[in-house]
């Protein structure tokens, strides 16, 4: 059986006849809360604005920016329109097409050399907007997070829907169930426990603006090491939940550093990534604290039973073996020993 073919050949000018076909193939336009399909129209790929009539970044969906390019999408392109795909995305504000949906590919069309395209153009209607859309700018927000929101797009990541959460919690006091309606409103590829994490930590970001120090891992680590580097850095997010492995991960240099000096106490320099209030941070490293403590007296409870018991405390004695063309099964468990 042939295989099909999904990609056209792309034509070079807006009037060529082809486009017909090719418009009459490709999926329907979408409907977007808060906007109105105008048309589907063949354009020259320099004609979408990247900043809106304001001169500011259309992107709204993209906090960071887009990333790091993903070559199969070039390839993909180099074969020419798929016609299972939509096409990019513009918004008509007063005659100025503003590109809301398809970023990643305005920069390939470029590389390519692909100077004609077909799109769909939107624009604003306020009787369409959901319940929780109040304004233009929120409503496209939500279409451009959506247009990165399926599994054949490149998603949107933690940070482009946290930095949504929060601008809307600042403007109008969104709670828990107003987010998690929010997500349903939107187009995206989360699980439950994704979009629970989201909320939860916009809601500690939000609640930490102007009140404690957003610092990244690189910065602490910066500047820990100008200061001291024989501190060893410990993130104390969580602590006081009784999560010791941030700790538990340190454990083995900070004995064998306290061995090789002879005792000298190993210093660690305290820091948290999440916490949103003063008494939180206080809280958090009183508890990271009190994980020591606890680690130190298991570690002589054990070293003492070691010693008292006069046997290994430990060893390998299964595996799952997983050596093929020989007599054991793969994925059988067997004797450590018959290795």
């Amino acid at each position: 059986m042939a295989k099909k073919n999904h990609f056209l050949q792309v034509p070079h000018t807006c009037n060529d006849p082809v486009w017909n076909d090719i418009i009459f193939k490709i999926p329907a336009p979408e409907q977007v809360d808060g906007m109105r399909f105008v048309e589907r129209k063949v354009l020259t790929t320099s004609t979408p604005n990247k900043k809106n009539k304001r001169g500011e970044t259309q992107n709204l969906a993209r906090q960071a920016g887009t990333g790091k390019r993903d070559d199969t999408l070039l390839g993909s392109f180099e074969k020419g329109i798929d016609i299972r795909e939509m096409p990019p995305k513009l918004i008509n504000e007063d005659g100025h097409l503003s590109l809301y949906g398809g970023y990643g590919r305005a920069d390939i069309f470029d590389e390519l050399g692909y100077t004609v395209w077909v799109y769909d153009i939107y624009e604003y209607d306020e009787a369409t907007r959901n319940y929780l859309q109040t304004n233009d700018l929120e409503v496209l927000e939500d279409a451009a997070i959506s247009d990165n929101g399926s599994a054949k797009n490149k998603p949107a990541e933690k940070a482009d829907y946290m930095g949504i959460l929060i601008r809307r919690i600042k403007a109008h006091g969104w709670n828990r169930d107003q987010m998690v309606a929010w997500f349903n409103s939107i187009e995206h590829c989360l699980t439950k426990r994704q979009v629970t994490t989201y909320i939860t930590d916009a809601i500690s970001k939000e609640m930490a603006m102007g009140r404690i120090e957003s610092l990244k891992e690189h910065e602490v680590n910066q500047i820990v090491a100008n200061f001291d580097p024989s501190l060893i850095i410990l993130n104390t997010t969580d602590a006081e939940k009784g999560n010791n492995q941030r700790f538990i991960r340190t454990a083995r240099s900070m004995m064998r550093s306290y061995v090789n000096s002879g005792g000298k106490t190993q210093g660690y320099c305290l820091w948290n990534s999440k916490a949103y209030s003063h008494e939180h941070i206080d809280d958090a490293h009183s508890a990271a604290e009190n994980l020591m403590n606890e680690f130190v007296d298991e570690c002589l409870e054990f070293a003492a039973a070691v010693n008292f018991f006069k046997t290994k405390a430990c060893e390998p004695q299964k595996v799952i073996f997983q050596k093929i063309g020989s007599d054991n099964l793969v994925g059988e468990v067997v004797d450590y020993s018959a290795l």
